[in-house]
């Protein structure tokens, strides 16, 4: 059984081709993480320079 969230679940009712849909999908989420709404929790997180530390 296909998740109802994959890129599959969506494509194959709708008649679309699932890697396409994949890609679109994958190029709304890193649009997401550009402007901030999500956080990729993959990456480590960058160093944080205190003032003091200057």
């Amino acid at each position: 059984m296909t998740p109802p969230g994959s890129p599959t679940g969506i494509a194959i009712p709708t008649g679309q081709d699932p890697q396409q849909v994949s890609g679109q999908i994958a190029a709304f989420v890193d649009e997401l993480v550009a402007t901030g709404v999500l956080v990729d929790t993959d990456r480590p997180r960058r160093a944080r320079r205190r003032w003091w530390q200057r």
